[in-house]
């Protein structure tokens, strides 16, 4: 295996990606997504040195045939030997029509369609979790309620206490918080998702590399500082080792006979110290670059065990370190929450992040 094509660049995480596979000594390419007129969309890590070419491809959204004909040929033109996805898109589309995409192009490290769509689903996931004896938030599920919105108020309000947290049950869950449950009701009702009672605690992830749900490269970190209450991306984030945490994933990654990357997310009670679990994301995660750092190279490990060769053999000594994502919370905070900066850049230097 020498070439590697990555679907696609466009995300903060897909930097990461194109680290690990050079570090591995691998010729790099990635397509990135383009509008209606072939115009780029946004993509900083468009002008990365480390990619030999750069393919720009219709956004999966809009177009999924264009996109994936567009992979296609980008994976042929480059001679890859195995495709890449970074976001979620990307791995929902890959997956879908993987065997169309090995058949005319290249091996695509993507798990089965079936699989990726029951691991993104929040109510499917926090039933598997509680089945195999992971502690999960009390959460009431509207996905096909026909009834009042002051009936759907008061099961909220006599199963539930407040705080409410209220989430899609696809990938993009858009967590909101109420208190009162009538509104809390009301959101989830429209968005056809779930509520589910607040954690107060601090967030952790346990991520692995499976085949058949038995890991054969796993991380943990805790989150030091987060975007908010509900999670969401990781602003800092430290190495981290718990015998619970990782027993606890790896119930998750193996009921769900797991092939690829995944990570599982967690939150701990402050009082109790229990790990309740959140959700599963299918995909490459956000703090990605800090496994990278500390010598876990996912992507790297995900290609070679894609193209058929060991990918233990990428597993180096791991680093204990601390990784900031100083320039994404400037870009996110410098204009709501200006004061937050100083501080967060002041915790920065002092951890030697």
């Amino acid at each position: 295996m020498r070439r590697v094509l990555v679907a696609s660049g466009n995300f903060k995480k897909s930097y990461a990606v194109f680290r690990s596979l050079r570090k591995g000594g691998l010729d790099v390419a990635a397509v990135f997504y383009a509008d209606q007129g072939r115009r780029r969309l946004p993509a900083p890590n468009f002008y990365s040195r480390l990619l030999e070419k750069r393919y720009l491809v219709p956004h999966p959204l809009r177009d999924e045939r264009g996109y994936l004909l567009g992979v296609i040929d980008a994976a042929r033109d480059f001679r890859a030997d195995v495709v890449v996805p970074v976001g979620y898109i990307d791995f929902l589309c890959l997956s879908k029509h993987k065997r169309v995409v090995e058949e005319l192009a290249a091996p695509v490290a993507a798990p089965d369609y079936e699989k990726l769509a029951r691991s993104s689903d929040k109510e499917l996931m926090s039933a598997l979790a509680a089945k195999v004896g992971v502690k999960v938030p009390r959460f009431i599920s509207f996905r096909n309620w026909s009834g009042r919105l002051g009936d759907a108020e008061a099961l909220v309000s006599s199963s539930l206490k407040p705080p409410y947290v209220v989430k899609g049950l696809g990938d993009a869950s858009s967590p909101t918080i109420h208190l009162d449950p009538r509104d809390a009701a009301r959101d989830a009702v429209a968005r056809r998702g779930m509520v589910q009672e607040f954690i107060p605690g601090c967030g952790f992830g346990y991520f692995a590399l499976a085949v058949q749900g038995k890991p054969l490269l796993e991380f943990m970190h805790r989150r030091i500082v987060e975007a908010g209450p509900l999670g969401g991306a990781s602003l800092m984030a430290g190495y981290f080792e718990d015998v619970e945490l990782l027993k606890l994933g790896r119930r998750i990654v193996g009921a769900l006979k797991w092939d690829g990357v995944i990570m599982v997310e967690f939150r701990r009670d402050y009082e109790t110290g229990d790990y309740y679990f959140m959700e599963a994301n299918p995909k490459f995660w956000g703090s990605l670059d800090l496994a990278v750092e500390c010598l876990i190279n996912f992507p790297l490990a995900l290609a070679r065990a894609t193209a058929g060769l060991d990918p233990r053999l990428t597993i180096k000594r791991v680093r204990s370190l601390t990784f900031a994502w100083v320039a994404y919370t400037a870009y996110r905070h410098l204009f709501t929450e200006p004061y937050f900066l100083p501080s967060f850049i002041a915790r920065t230097i002092r951890r030697r992040a």
